[in-house]
């Protein structure tokens, strides 16, 4: 199994280094060979040409592949706290989903509204969380409006390549008329809308961002107005922050976020679909 050699002020054989490399213990097949220093970017080749000396020195602290390589971290759970940039060697891509707002109720005797998505922030870029769609009552608006989506600002620091800032989508307006709340907004880039609650409860948004459907209710044994519908909760806005070479943020840097917790869908019945919760996610080449 190939692996880093190890560093200066060390014995070092020639089996060690055969061990590291696989290419056995004559130094002369080493010739040209591309190495790596472990735990940075450092590169380069062993000298090359028939008569190029190598000698045991010349393999301290080195490795045949590449220490730097791509990866992707996911951050879903609501909250703050601090992602460390690992090894990277080429991009870097930071996107940002804001929470979605909860879906309004559909209510026989009372209004009731979900609650707001909450923003997501990282490195001076917010995506603002959805509105909560608004909760439809038979005693009044019977169709409740649907939450607006979020809105993204602000600047990177440092600043990147390209800035991409999206507005999240709105949730739909209920239909008393046939017993069917809106349906959530969908998050751009992100999760899908929450369904519509059809005589039922509304669905719950998908991850990441999205709005959670309104409830839709009917009593059809009662005298009329006998329907209500509660409009689906906003997406959550969307960023995608992009480096397009090492250098501008490097590794090991400690960068703080917080994501954003999704909106509540209203209660009680028929109740909306909770928004989904925001996300950071960090991808690098």
């Amino acid at each position: 199994m190939t692996g880093p050699i190890k560093p200066f002020g060390n014995p070092l054989a020639i089996s060690e280094i055969n061990t590291g490399f696989a290419l056995g213990q004559n130094l002369g097949v080493y010739r040209g060979v591309t190495w790596y220093y472990s735990g940075n970017l450092t590169t380069g080749t062993f000298s090359s040409g028939a008569t190029a000396r190598l000698d045991v020195a010349n393999f301290y602290g080195k490795q045949p592949t590449d220490p730097a390589t791509a990866g992707t971290t996911t951050i879903d759970t609501a909250g703050s706290g601090t992602f460390t940039i690992p090894l990277y060697r080429n991009t870097l891509t930071i996107e940002i989903w804001g929470g979605g707002g909860g879906g309004g109720s559909g209510n026989h005797d009372g209004t009731y509204n979900g609650s707001n998505g909450a923003s997501s922030t990282v490195l001076g870029v917010t995506a603002g969380g959805g509105n909560g769609g608004v909760g439809g009552t038979r005693y009044g608006a019977q169709n409740g409006a649907g939450g607006s989506g979020g809105t993204a600002s602000g600047s990177a620091t440092p600043s990147p390549t390209t800035l991409t800032k999206t507005a999240g989508n709105a949730g739909g307006g209920g239909n008393a008329g046939g017993n069917r709340g809106g349906a959530g907004g969908a998050a751009p880039s992100g999760g899908a809308a929450g369904a519509a609650g059809n005589n039922g409860a509304g669905g719950v948004g998908g991850a990441p961002g999205a709005g959670g459907g309104g409830g839709g209710y009917s009593d059809h044994g009662s005298k009329n107005p006998n329907q209500a519908a509660g409009g689906g909760g906003g997406s959550g806005a969307y960023a995608s922050i992009y480096y397009s070479s090492y250098g501008a943020i490097t590794s090991g840097t400690v960068v703080s976020y917080t994501v954003g917790a999704g909106g509540l869908g209203a209660t009680p019945l028929e109740i909306g679909g909770n928004g989904a919760n925001g996300r950071i996610k960090f991808t690098w080449t």
